[in-house]
């Protein structure tokens, strides 16, 4: 089918598809919010369904759900489009006004990061739907954790992407897109992670030096810690939070640090884990107790095999399509493109709606880029050689 037929068809959709996205941002879903994600989750599975799509729920006890959808098998290798239904902020966060529409921009919950991504992952496989297109099969992964690194799930919501990703040829991640239209191909590992240091208790003036204090030695562990970091490497450490201690008066015996890894490589994530842990092994009090406790991760997201051919595909359908020719950006914040890069699934990150302030109560998206970011993913596919 001729392209200009097929943008035309998507033209046609821009009201109903916007509607959409108003929906879902509607169904406030902050990710600790289960009964906010298992909603939006239904609605999705609905919404699929209807579409003509197979589906697949995945629930969990402490986690909304994540949903799998997928067209029928094709002669030619998958293609996956994802995005996630978790937002940020707890319910309530914007008041009255999770969805407002003004001079072409969209402002709410959501909007931005990442629900706007999940109508452009839509639009996509209707547009291909209309075209008749059935060349690859078109898997579409919505996940209901990723904000908290899959930890709500314990990580069992990854078994989305360890079920459906593997033998795919490329996939677009339809994450928060760059305002000027650039799009990521690599990105930053992330891990948070906790140092418990048990210390003894005692009475600060009448029998201080039966103590040891865990606030003491969580003061020279910070500092080791933080000393890790190196810019020009691209590992960041942060210890953002600490608490611990009950009375002043007392030798606290616990304190516990929270902090944040970042990393450019998975041999970075490994050898720095291994320095952080040899720094906890060495209390300079041995009374002391120390525990290096991981509690949530994302993977560095690095370029594979056919990265650089993806993104110039992706580059020459938005020239030919009469958009400005995108940069591929390296950015410094997660995403679940991690784990479609990692089973050697070529990737581009943030092909959603465009915008910027995600995570903010400012957050806002253009409101036209969830028809014209979808033109870019559709034209792309089209374009992809078989042997890709």
């Amino acid at each position: 089918m001729d392209m200009q037929k097929i943008f035309e068809f998507m033209d046609s959709q821009y009201e109903s598809m916007v509607h959409l996205w108003k929906e879902i941002v509607l169904i406030e879903s902050q990710s600790a919010n289960v009964e906010g994600v298992n909603m939006l989750a239904s609605h999705m599975d609905t919404y699929l369904l209807a579409m003509g799509l197979s589906t697949q729920k995945y629930s969990f006890p402490t986690a909304g759900a994540s949903v799998a959808a997928w067209t029928p098998k094709g002669e030619l290798k998958p293609i996956i489009l994802m995005a996630h239904m978790d937002t940020v902020h707890p319910k309530g966060a914007f008041g009255d006004k999770i969805w407002e529409q003004k001079l072409g921009i969209v402002n709410g919950a959501g909007v931005y990061d990442c629900k706007g991504g999940i109508a452009v992952a839509l639009l996509v496989t209707k547009a291909l739907q209309f075209a008749g297109y059935k060349k690859r099969q078109i898997k579409i992964l919505l996940t209901g954790d990723e904000e908290v690194a899959h930890s709500l799930s314990k990580g069992e919501s990854l078994k989305l992407y360890t079920d459906n990703v593997p033998g795919a040829a490329a996939a677009f991640n339809c994450e928060s897109a760059p305002a000027n239209g650039d799009v990521v191909l690599s990105r930053k590992g992330a891990n948070i992670f906790k140092v418990k240091i048990h210390g003894i208790s005692s009475h600060a003036g009448n029998a201080p030096l039966k103590g040891a204090s865990a606030i003491r030695e969580a003061g020279k562990i910070v500092e080791a810690l933080e000393c890790l970091t190196d810019y020009p490497d691209g590992v960041y450490c942060n210890c953002g939070k600490i608490s611990g201690g009950s009375a002043v008066n007392s030798v606290p015996d616990y304190c516990e640090i929270t902090a944040s890894l970042r990393y450019s490589t998975q041999a970075m994530y490994d050898n720095t884990m291994a320095k952080i842990r040899e720094i906890c092994s060495k209390p300079s009090d041995e009374r002391i107790t120390i525990e290096v406790e991981e509690s949530a991760c994302f993977p560095a997201m690095e370029k594979v095999e056919k990265s650089d051919i993806l993104f110039t595909y992706y580059k020459d359908a938005c020239m030919e399509i009469g958009y400005k020719a995108p940069e591929a950006l390296y950015s410094s914040g997660a995403s679940d493109g991690a784990f479609t890069t990692r089973q050697g699934v070529p990737t581009i990150c943030g092909c959603g709606v465009r915008g910027a302030e995600n995570h903010t109560l400012k957050e806002w998206a253009y409101e036209a880029s969830v028809v014209e970011n979808a033109k870019k993913i559709v034209a792309t596919i089209l374009n992809l050689p078989d042997n890709f």
